[in-house]
C-alpha cells in the first residue's frame, strides 16, 4: 500500500510540475503546437454542436483565419508571432473573430487574390482591406495596455477535515480540538 501511494504522489507532482511549466513557459515548441492543434479541432466539434443545441448560428473560425484578419487588419506585424507572455492574445483573438462576419471570408479572398496580382506585377494598385471601424488598431492597442488578466484556478486537492485523534476514540474538530495530536 504505501508503494502505491509513493507512486501516485510521484505522479500527482509529475502532472502539477509539467502543468505548471507549461502555463509559465513564454515561448512555445513546435511540436508542442501542432500536438495540440489535433485536441483544438476536437474540442472545437463538441464544442461547435454543443452551442448549436443551445443557439441558432454558430460559426467556427480557424486559427489560420483569425491570423490572417490580425495581419490584415494591422493587429499583429507579418511575420511575426503572436505574444503568449500574458493572456491577452485571447481577448484580442476574441475581438478579431467577433468582427469577422460571413461576408469577411470573400472579402479576404479578393485581398489575397489582389495581392497576388500586385506581386506579381500585373497591378499597379496594392491590395486593401477595409478595418471594422476607422480607430481599430488604436482601439485594440489600448485594450492591449489596460486589461488586467486574473487566471483564477480553483484549488482541486483534497482538504483533510477531520484529524484522528491519539489515545481518545473520536475525531477532533475546529478550533477547540483538545488533546494529544
Amino acid at each position: 500500500m504505501r508503494i502505491y501511494k509513493n507512486n501516485l504522489l510521484e505522479l500527482e507532482r509529475g502532472y502539477w510540475h509539467g502543468k505548471y511549466q507549461r502555463f509559465t513557459m513564454t515561448e512555445v515548441p513546435d511540436g508542442f503546437s501542432r500536438r495540440q492543434g489535433t485536441d483544438i479541432s476536437v474540442i472545437s466539434r463538441y464544442g461547435r454542436m454543443y452551442l448549436k443545441s443551445v443557439f441558432k448560428q454558430v460559426y467556427i473560425v480557424k486559427g489560420i483565419a483569425t491570423s490572417d484578419f490580425r495581419q490584415i487588419w494591422g493587429i499583429q506585424e507579418d511575420y511575426t508571432k503572436k505574444e503568449r507572455v500574458n493572456h491577452v492574445h485571447h481577448c484580442i483573438d476574441a475581438i478579431t473573430i467577433a468582427c469577422i462576419g460571413l461576408g469577411e471570408y470573400g472579402k479576404l479572398a479578393q485581398y489575397h487574390r489582389a495581392a497576388e496580382e500586385f506581386k506579381q506585377g500585373r497591378s499597379t494598385q496594392r491590395a486593401q482591406f477595409d478595418k471594422p471601424w476607422p480607430t481599430f488598431v488604436e482601439d485594440i492597442k489600448n485594450i492591449q495596455n489596460e486589461l488586467l488578466v486574473a487566471h483564477y484556478s480553483q484549488d482541486n486537492m483534497k482538504k483533510h477535515t477531520r484529524k484522528r485523534v491519539r489515545g481518545e476514540k473520536g475525531y477532533a474538530e475546529g478550533d477547540t480540538a483538545r488533546g494529544a495530536l
